[in-house]
Order: structure tokens, then C-alpha cells, then sequence
């Protein structure tokens, strides 16, 4: 059977053999950053992401901004910056023009840590 080829030369079947080799490459990175995060600085890497994103924001953003910015659910989003607030490292507020829209900040402490 003739396989078609991409515009690398690869078969399909080579293409997928090579993307679940990176797949589970990327996948163990992941995990040993998870482990080192929370054993290093006693932070999830779900919090340290958020924390960054917000960070490198030049101004707060909305609950869909950050959920867009780490390809995450809003309401994985959502868990996340209601926890930081409860530990004072966020500020969320209503959008003064749309109270159905939320903007997550760093507060100053969140910002140092």
C-alpha cells in the first residue's frame, strides 16, 4: 500500500510515530518541572503559570484573556484566581463596563513572590 507523503518526506505513519515520541517527551519535561516547582518553591505549576501570565501583562486581565493565554478552560481559570485571591497573591474585580466580565491583577505581594 502507498502511503501519501507531507512536505517533509515523511509517511503519515512515520509523522505520527515521531509526534507521539515528542508528545511523550514534552510529557515527562512537564512532569519533572511540576515536581521541582513544587518541591524548589512549594507552587503548583498550574500557579506559576497564571502568576506569570500576569505578571508579563501590561495591565490586568480579563478571566478569557488569561484562560486564552494558558489554552486552558475558563473554568479551570476560575479555580485558579479564586484561590490566589483567597491567599492575597490576586485581586479580581468586575469590569466597570460589563459586570458579567472579570480582570485578574497581581497584587503587590503577588507580584514579589
Amino acid at each position: 500500500m502507498v502511503h501519501a507523503a507531507d512536505h517533509s518526506g515523511l509517511d503519515s505513519k512515520a509523522a505520527l510515530r515521531l509526534w507521539l515520541r515528542l508528545y511523550r517527551s514534552v510529557a515527562v519535561i512537564e512532569q519533572e518541572l511540576r515536581s521541582r516547582f513544587l518541591k524548589e518553591f512549594g507552587v503548583s505549576l498550574s500557579r506559576f503559570d497564571v502568576m506569570s501570565s500576569l505578571d508579563h501583562a501590561e495591565a490586568p486581565l480579563t478571566m478569557g484573556q488569561l484562560s486564552d493565554r494558558l489554552m486552558v478552560s475558563n473554568g479551570n481559570v476560575s479555580g485558579l484566581s479564586a484561590r490566589l485571591v483567597d491567599d492575597g497573591l490576586v485581586v479580581r474585580e468586575a469590569s466597570p463596563d460589563d459586570r458579567r466580565v472579570f480582570t485578574v491583577e497581581l497584587t503587590p505581594e503577588g507580584r514579589q513572590q
